[in-house]
């Protein structure tokens, strides 16, 4: 009994320290190096770099804002759909500490209340194959560093339109 105990202690403890291996928004590039491994592909777009990387069923672009140094966007790909779970889960891990809104998971659209994004995609390749794609955006994506968020100017004008009431 007590070998069983222990056992399944050592199980729950192992499973606490495995990283998921998905690039975060907000990670350095070193972080999502020791993440991914060596790229199978690099762009320079100026003042992003992309890294592209091939993890099982998935490749993952992600894009470093330069003079940051952190992942503003990360586009996720596969060959079949996205289950809601998995739109769901990406979402959480690509969370900055904010909470998505999402649109129904079939959708596949969220935002944050800081101004990130996400959207999905079928991409119809010229084979007549299809892909899949979730792009998560920062409130940072684009780069340019945002003062304030769409979502933070909504606000603001909503406030001011209760002024003095």
């Amino acid at each position: 009994m007590m070998k069983t105990a222990v056992a399944a202690g050592i199980v729950v403890l192992a499973g606490m320290f495995v990283t998921p291996a998905y690039a975060r928004l907000g990670e350095t590039r070193e972080q999502v190096l020791v993440r991914y491994g060596k790229p199978t592909e690099t762009k320079d777009l100026g003042k992003i770099e992309s890294l592209h990387f091939k993890k099982g069923a998935f490749t993952i672009f992600v894009e470093i804002l330069k003079e940051k140094d952190r992942a503003i966007q990360i586009y996720y790909w596969k060959d079949t759909p996205f289950a809601p779970a998995q739109v769901t889960e990406l979402l959480s891990r690509n969370a900055e500490g904010k909470l998505w809104e999402q649109s129904p998971p079939v959708m596949m659209s969220a935002k944050r209340s800081d101004g990130g994004t996400a959207r999905g995609e079928d991409q119809k390749n010229p084979d007549g194959t299809v892909r899949y794609m979730l792009a998560i955006l920062s409130k940072n994506a684009g780069g340019a560093i945002m003062e304030k968020s769409p979502a933070d100017e909504v606000g603001e004008s909503a406030a001011k339109e209760i002024d003095g009431l």
